[in-house]
């Protein structure tokens, strides 16, 4: 989330650490048999580094209200999964933690959109 002045929005990051590039050039989020694409340039939004014989590859977007309506079902649901595919796949279920932590950051961005009113 990210504020100025009276311009609020949200961000959106995904990403992956391992040992091995998955090289990943799709991103999908998905619970109870509802899948978001989620939509990326891979050459101005995708982000890589590696150290120390880690890799990470990632993605910081501002978020849509199309994937902002998503989220909040997303983080609602008991089995909520994120994938990044490319030349190799990694998916992954969100502990309840997680979806709890995006909750909480809508209702966060929820009390400040109604503090403007």
């Amino acid at each position: 989330m990210g504020e100025s002045g009276n311009h609020r929005w949200l961000r959106l990051m995904m990403s992956y650490k391992g040992d091995d590039w998955i090289f990943f050039e799709r991103a999908y989020l998905s619970y109870d048999g509802n899948t978001k694409e989620i939509i990326f340039d891979k050459y101005d939004d995708k982000k890589t580094e590696n150290s120390g014989g880690g890799v990470w590859e990632w993605i910081d977007l501002t978020v849509t209200k199309d994937v902002e309506s998503f989220l909040r079902e997303f983080a609602k649901s008991k089995k909520a999964k994120m994938r990044l595919s490319g030349k190799y796949t990694k998916t992954r279920t969100l502990t309840y933690n997680e979806r709890k932590g995006i909750l909480d950051v809508l209702n966060g961005y929820d009390a400040l959109e109604k503090g403007l009113k």
